[in-house]
């Protein structure tokens, strides 16, 4: 009879606050979404000393935890995933560096000077190109008569040396002395 009677109180009680809370809204057009919320509760209210050998509530408790749980590990592998995308750019822009320096170590090779260098190496972890340099671009100077020829030849070299078409590695030849 106790069970019965706080069942009583529990419905009372809440009665009571959404009457009060009804009129405190300042306007109308929440009272849809009270009057929802209000049905819902009311109806876990109604159906408690029904529903209490079935332990209705350490289900939904259970099922909300899960789908809290759930809803974490989903942000934290996105922030994993955030923060390997930006160890990998890092790890890229390195190897870009590492390419440029040797690129200018070759074009010494042949007396020229590399005045700017630009490196292109593959992103895409789905794609073959991923980790490999797919396109090289500089600009070079030099003081002998056959600098076209010379030219022509580091490209050869570059291509040959890292696996690409010649046509991914193009030579500018500027003006400007060594």
């Amino acid at each position: 009879m106790e069970a019965f009677y706080g069942w009583v109180r529990s419905l009372t009680g809440y009665f009571l606050f959404m009457l009060v809370l009804e009129h405190l809204l300042p306007g109308k057009k929440y009272g849809k979404y009270i009057r929802l919320f209000a049905g819902m509760v009311l109806i876990l209210l109604v159906l408690q000393p029904l529903a209490g050998n079935l332990r209705i509530d350490e289900k939904m408790a259970l099922a909300y935890e899960a789908s809290v749980f759930r809803y974490q590990a989903d942000e934290l592998k996105e922030e994993l995933l955030g923060i390997g995308e930006k160890q990998l750019d890092r790890m890229i822009g390195q190897y870009e560096e590492a390419v440029e320096m040797d690129l200018k170590g070759m074009a010494e090779n042949e007396e020229m000077t590399v005045q700017a260098c630009e490196v292109t190496i593959g992103k895409d972890e789905e794609k073959e190109s991923f980790g490999r340099v797919t396109d090289i671009r500089m600009d070079v100077s030099g003081n002998t008569d056959q600098l076209r020829l010379d030219a022509g030849r580091l490209k050869r070299k570059i291509a040959s040396y890292y696996d690409l078409e010649e046509r991914h590695v193009e030579i500018q030849i500027v003006e400007g002395k060594r």
